[in-house]
């Protein structure tokens, strides 16, 4: 892993100009603006709020859409509001058909607070991350593995692992993720790579506000229980046992096939 300041890594091909730029016109270039894209295939939306699970007290919701362009690869774009942390955060991210990261964006503010924003593109396996928040810079670049998953921490994208159609026919798998650090306290964003485990656990129908939907029935890291529909791996619901969390899909609009 190479880390600089941005003093330097800003001086690559981006630009310091060009960076802000590229983020601003991402931020800004809303789904209803690429409706008229004839070359798209598919879109989506939904709701998921973010629970408590003993009392199901509110903690937070995601609106996200998500467009299917020509070329299979998949553009989410999410607003999250979490609550307890009095934080917002606007996330876009990129994978191609079989899930392989291409780029995000991320950028958060924690009350009256702007936290700040990232950029991260994957070009031949190698993550180049610039981040910028007040009064700091930073970049870094990652060689990435070649089945490697990019952690934005939109809860609608928590199912974008590089896992093989038939996962099910195999034990608990080993995956690599670069996980961008969202937090409160510290920008920049800049993430890392983590390792992990994804287990095939049934095929289930559940009941949430959104409908009833046929699921996968995943889990993640041995604790995260994830129900994921259709070929966009669209999430019906995430419990987190551990941490007393859960996130429930509460409208939809989309295939569910």
């Amino acid at each position: 892993m190479r880390r600089w300041s941005c003093a330097v890594g800003l001086r690559s091909p981006w630009g310091r100009f060009g960076f802000m730029a590229i983020c601003w016109v991402l931020l800004n270039t809303g789904s209803s603006a690429q409706a008229s894209n004839h070359s798209l295939l598919r879109e989506s939306a939904g709701t998921i709020e973010y629970r408590s699970i003993p009392d199901g007290a509110l903690r937070g919701s995601e609106q996200w859409t998500l467009m299917v362009h020509g070329d299979g690869s998949r553009t989410l774009n999410a607003r999250i509001h979490n609550r307890q942390r009095d934080s917002r955060t606007h996330i876009i991210q990129r994978v191609d058909r079989d899930f392989r990261p291409l780029d995000a964006i991320v950028q958060r503010w924690t009350g009256d607070s702007y936290r700040g924003i990232g950029l991260f593109t994957v070009k031949n396996n190698v993550l180049t991350g610039l981040s910028r928040g007040p009064g700091i810079e930073a970049s870094h670049e990652v060689k990435l593995a070649a089945d490697v998953t990019l952690l934005s921490h939109a809860v609608a994208a928590d199912a974008w692992l590089r896992i093989a159609p038939d996962l099910a026919a195999g034990p608990k798998r080993r995956v690599s993720a670069y996980s961008i650090a969202l937090n409160d306290t510290t920008p920049p964003f800049l993430g890392k790579i983590i390792d992990t485990t994804v287990e095939w656990i049934a095929r289930d129908r559940i009941d949430v506000p959104a409908g009833l939907f046929d699921t996968t029935h995943l889990r993640l890291a041995g604790r995260f229980d994830v129900w994921v529909f259709g070929p966009d791996r669209t999430l019906a619901r995430m419990r987190d046992s551990d941490a007393g969390y859960e996130y429930v899909l509460v409208s939809y609009n989309g295939r569910v096939d």
